[in-house]
């Protein structure tokens, strides 16, 4: 653990077992992670929690507006149209790539320090 640290590919030791649980997290967590079951007619059913006030307004939208449509296909057409409308692939799409420009940017910002690190090792610059 010291040679990490010695070698500044982490500033401390607890950064160093930081990183390392993680790492160990994600790897036991991500092959277990099972996939949504898809039904014969190619969808996922997913539960939605609603109050039963919002509950009812659906039911009553369900008997009197959508011909006693069920309320879970309203939902459905619901979150559909709204995709369609917010565009919600896009949003999820840019939130992704402004992760990614982070990681990017926080690995040349550790590239730079390891840079000045090195160069205050070799007595080319202090601080």
């Amino acid at each position: 653990m010291d040679s990490f640290v010695a070698n500044g590919e982490f500033p401390t030791r607890s950064e160093l077992m930081r990183a390392a649980l993680h790492a160990f997290l994600r790897s036991r967590t991500l092959p277990t992670a099972s996939s949504p079951v898809v039904d014969e007619q190619g969808l996922i059913e997913v539960p939605v929690r609603l109050r039963p006030e919002e509950y009812a307004v659906f039911e009553t939208y369900s008997r009197h507006v959508a011909n006693g449509r069920p309320v879970q296909d309203i939902l459905a057409e619901i979150v559909r149209r709204g995709e369609m409308e917010l565009k919600v692939a896009e949003m999820v799409a840019r939130a992704r790539a402004t992760v990614r420009d982070a990681v990017e940017s926080r690995a040349q910002v550790g590239a730079l320090r390891e840079s000045g690190q090195d160069l205050e090792r070799r007595g080319v610059v202090g601080r």
